[in-house]
């Protein structure tokens, strides 16, 4: 019998703060027990209300979340807002966060090494765009929710904004969405953990160089990197296309200093991650 839990993940179109906050919405902005962007700013109309405009926001992830299994989460913008004379041009920007039934932060980011999305102020509890970040449209970052026990549901907080790029408060447009996402209880399976496999890094420490056993069930474009405990990467290992079957990956530690790496493998399949110990 399939028993889910159901959480639902919201997301707001946040205003990229047209150029107020160029370098990423300041934490708290995101939606969560009505805080968003539109308390400043304004439609061209001086409409503070959201989902006003022409455009959208959405979200896009799995329907099912497994406790300690990371997922993608994707975030949108359709901006119809109708660029500034002078201006920048168009501009979005976000924030999201996720809460549990409390309202209490839940969960981890990775944000897969990306220089278009930052943590909000410094605070691992919410991503927002970066300078670098604030033309693109989408967005996609990676949360994991609780390993063991995760809440019985949660709540993902979203904000992006349809921007004008007039350097102001005026003139853009907020939107709102939501997904329901359902957590895979006993009963109900989830992700094929055979699709993908990875075996342990070896030999461990690893004083240079080490490798890994991959096995794919089906061929597909991997990525493989070192990240560390913060969640930077601090070393790509392989990019490509790769057969079914099995698979040895080069893992490069030589030059990093001495600690504890996470080997951290994308595949379209999923994600699988293997625990490094670098050593000098």
């Amino acid at each position: 019998m399939i028993v889910r839990t159901l959480a639902t993940l919201t997301v707001l179109a946040l205003p990229l703060l047209a150029l107020t906050y160029p370098y990423g919405a300041p934490s708290g902005f995101d939606g969560f027990d009505g805080t968003s962007c539109a308390t400043c700013h304004r439609t061209p109309d001086g409409d503070a209300n959201t989902n006003v405009g022409t455009g959208s926001v959405s979200i896009t992830a799995p329907d099912v979340y497994v406790a300690g299994q990371p997922l993608a989460i994707t975030v949108a913008v359709v901006n119809t807002t109708e660029a500034a004379p002078g201006g920048s041009g168009r501009l979005q920007g976000f924030q999201v966060s996720v809460r549990d039934a409390s309202g209490t932060p839940v969960g981890s980011f990775d944000l897969r090494g990306s220089s278009a999305i930052q943590f909000a102020d410094g605070n691992t509890n919410y991503v927002t765009h970066t300078t670098a970040g604030n033309q693109q449209s989408s967005w996609t970052f990676d949360w994991t929710p609780p390993a063991g026990t995760p809440p019985q549901a949660v709540t993902v907080y979203a904000a992006a904004n349809a921007a004008n790029g007039n350097s102001s408060l005026t003139g853009d447009y907020i939107y709102t969405a939501q997904k329901a996402l359902a957590l895979a209880t006993a009963g109900e399976p989830g992700p094929d953990e055979s699709a993908v496999q990875l075996g342990a890094v070896s030999p461990q420490p690893v004083r240079g160089q080490a490798r890994a056993r991959l096995t794919l069930s089906e061929p597909g474009d991997v990525r493989a990197r070192l990240v560390d405990g913060l969640g930077r990467t601090v070393r790509d290992l392989a990019r490509g296309a790769y057969p079914a079957g099995e698979s040895l990956l080069d893992v490069d530690a030589s030059g990093l200093p001495s600690g504890v790496y996470f080997l951290v493998v994308d595949t379209p399949q999923g994600r699988r991650t293997g625990r490094v110990v670098v050593a000098r």
